[in-house]
């Protein structure tokens, strides 16, 4: 996964915050550490007076399939990486 761009590029993003201009909506969000473990990015972010409410997303390839997940909650901890591998498993299987 190093040579993918996205490894190069996600973790200029680490540590960031960034407003979200959604229509009728402003949000502020949190971006954590981005990390590049076994071939997986993955970063979590938190929504600013939310209570909790989160997110994690991770990139991830198998074959020649590109596997990206968004998963939200109040507590997403890993389910990103958790939902992607287990659809890299299914793509490396065919």
């Amino acid at each position: 996964m190093t040579r993918w761009i996205e490894a190069k590029r996600w973790p200029a993003c680490s540590n960031r915050t960034y407003i979200d201009n959604a229509p009728n909506e402003t949000s502020t969000w949190n971006v954590g550490t981005v990390s590049n473990a076994d071939g997986t990015l993955s970063v979590n972010l938190t929504e600013e007076g939310a209570n909790g409410w989160g997110c994690q997303r991770a990139l991830t390839i198998a074959n020649n399939v590109a596997i990206d997940v968004l998963a939200c909650s109040y507590s997403p901890a890993d389910a990103a990486v958790n939902i992607a591998h287990q659809i890299a498993a299914k793509v490396a299987k065919q």
